[in-house]
């Protein structure tokens, strides 16, 4: 079963798509309805060529860590529309599974709504489903979904933390795959000398969802990492 959800947010739509896993796919903001709908179901054929074209590298066994995150995401606000399919399970396991999606799509859309409005978030509560993705994309997706709301940190400082030292170009590819973000907030890795680096949302973007989480360049537009 996949269910598709617009939610409606201070800075344009964002279309979500869950698994029974949790979210599948989330669009960046989009100015209506339909262009969230479009972008969102787009994702997944594109990130399925890409996989093709890098199926990533595998860690050893037991690699990688995660940084502590406490923050939970509160319920409120933004309004959501849903549409589904279902693949044959039985109807109350199928209910059952829609009624948890609701409830992740409720808190998922309160999330976004506070952090719009540039109030600290986390969404660690939020059910993500990693399964499309190779091991060692899977291990730096999880691993980035855990930085801190405001943190920022380098994609050699990302790599090593997995177990990958000198695997920068790796992890970037690994973020360029990344379904879902801002749930999991891909922007806040960045190049080793401070600069942006890349963003599937266009760097514009990342410097907008920088500045709200109080991330500010100095004057030679660099910025500070985690640790320095």
């Amino acid at each position: 079963m996949e269910q598709f959800h617009l939610l409606s947010t201070a800075e344009g739509w964002i279309g979500t798509l869950w698994s029974r896993q949790g979210l599948l796919a989330l669009s960046f903001p989009r100015p209506t309805r339909e262009e969230a709908r479009v972008a969102v179901k787009e994702v997944l054929p594109a990130a399925g060529r890409r996989f093709r074209k890098n199926p990533g590298i595998v860690p050893r066994p037991g690699e990688g860590c995660c940084p502590s995150q406490s923050d939970q995401v509160s319920e409120s606000g933004a309004e959501y529309g849903s549409e589904g399919t279902t693949d044959g399970h039985p109807e109350g396991t199928e209910t059952s599974h829609r009624l948890i999606i609701e409830r992740s799509v409720a808190l998922l859309a309160g999330g976004l709504e506070r952090y719009f409005q540039g109030r600290p978030v986390s969404f660690l509560n939020i059910a993500v489903d990693l399964s499309p993705y190779p091991l060692f994309f899977a291990r730096v997706l999880e691993f980035v979904r855990h930085i801190g709301y405001g943190q920022l940190w380098s994609y050699g400082q990302v790599a090593a933390a997995v177990g990958r030292p000198g695997a920068a170009r790796a992890v970037g590819n690994a973020l360029a795959a990344n379904l879902v973000p801002l749930v999991i907030p891909c922007h806040r890795v960045i190049a080793r000398d401070g600069s942006l680096g890349g963003f599937g949302g266009g760097l514009p973007l990342k410097r907008r969802l920088l500045e709200l989480e109080g991330c500010r360049p100095d004057p030679a537009g660099r910025y500070s990492l985690k640790g320095e």
